[in-house]
């Protein structure tokens, strides 16, 4: 009869190793709540607390979740081995019977804002392993040089994750699984000192820097002031003004000019260095729109230890 109870049976979690996993994930739930008050109530945030609110603590409660189901599933096995007939080895769930549909709308309540908490929980955590603090002083202690020179610079209000990372999640899981070796790294003092720049798996300046920096905008001659000291017994103070022709720029915008003539779209430049930091170049390809590159050329290919460079208009080579 639906309106009948159902013998009662002892739940699959009703054993010691559930019981455990129980305790750890309510424990982790109940530490959760209370380094997010602590977070949110402090008036200078520690990048501490978030590694514990966020990464720590979430890890315990999957812990949690994960022995509390070996263990449900541990109970089920030992039940079918000894067929027990007075406990079920697996779970009924009967919503004709008022006790089971009143434990299904609290278990899928219970589930519901649990689920809800950790997506927060979750978001947070990727926001908090991609925030400045964590990369500067937390995770990258070894990097406190650069961190402090990243303090100090132009790009003190972008984030490292902007350059370093940027956009997509291809990059983003590159990064993470780089991040791992770090840690390695980190933990077992095997890193180089000092920390050479990533010139090899840096992600292109286009998909970077060019998310703020415009190319193909042409910029008119920029002012600049210096102050400068005489060497003389008075030390003498004065400004030194130049004005800094940085042009650059696309011809369908307007003005291509400025001394820094790779700036103009059109040009295209390739080489091939023959040193790790890419600084050697005894071979390289230009496409030029302007002669007076030619002469640019001509005196870098003096430079590169007696190799060549070969230089092409676009009407005979193309854009490059």
């Amino acid at each position: 009869m639906a309106d009948e109870e159902a013998p009662r049976r002892g739940g699959l979690y009703r054993n010691a190793i559930s019981l455990v996993g129980t305790l750890i994930s309510g424990g982790s739930i109940l530490l959760i709540i209370f380094a997010l008050a602590l977070e949110y109530s402090a008036k200078r945030p520690s990048p501490y607390i978030g590694i514990f609110t966020y990464m720590l603590f979430p890890m315990f409660f999957g812990l949690g979740v994960a022995v509390f189901l070996y263990g449900m599933r541990h109970e089920s096995l030992r039940r079918r081995r000894v067929g027990s007939e007075d406990a079920l080895p697996y779970p009924l769930v009967d919503l004709n019977i008022p006790r089971h549909r009143k434990r299904f709308v609290y278990i899928s309540l219970g589930g519901t804002f649990l689920a809800v908490f950790m997506a927060f929980i979750t978001y947070n955590a990727f926001l908090y392993s991609e925030s400045v603090p964590f990369c500067g002083t937390l995770c990258h202690t070894v990097m406190q040089p650069e961190y402090t020179s990243y303090l100090a610079s132009p790009h003190a209000r972008v984030a490292c994750v902007d350059c370093h990372v940027g956009h997509g999640a291809s990059w983003y899981v590159k990064a993470k699984i780089s991040g791992l070796r770090q840690v390695i790294a980190v933990a077992t003092g095997s890193y180089p000192t000092p920390i050479p720049t990533p010139i090899e798996n840096l992600r292109p300046a286009r998909e970077t820097c060019e998310e703020c920096h415009w190319p193909a905008k042409f910029f008119g001659t920029q002012l600049m002031q210096n102050p400068h000291f005489r060497y003389n017994e008075a030390n003498t103070a004065e400004q030194i003004s130049l004005g800094v022709k940085t042009g650059g720029g696309s011809t369908s915008l307007g003005g291509t000019a400025g001394i820094h003539w790779h700036m103009i779209i059109k040009n295209r430049v390739s080489y091939i260095a023959t040193d790790h930091q890419k600084q050697e170049h005894p071979r390289c390809r230009h496409a030029l729109h302007h002669h007076e590159v030619i002469i640019l050329c001509l005196w870098l290919t003096a430079l590169s230890r007696g190799g060549w460079c070969r230089s092409s208009t676009p009407s005979s080579r193309g854009a490059g």
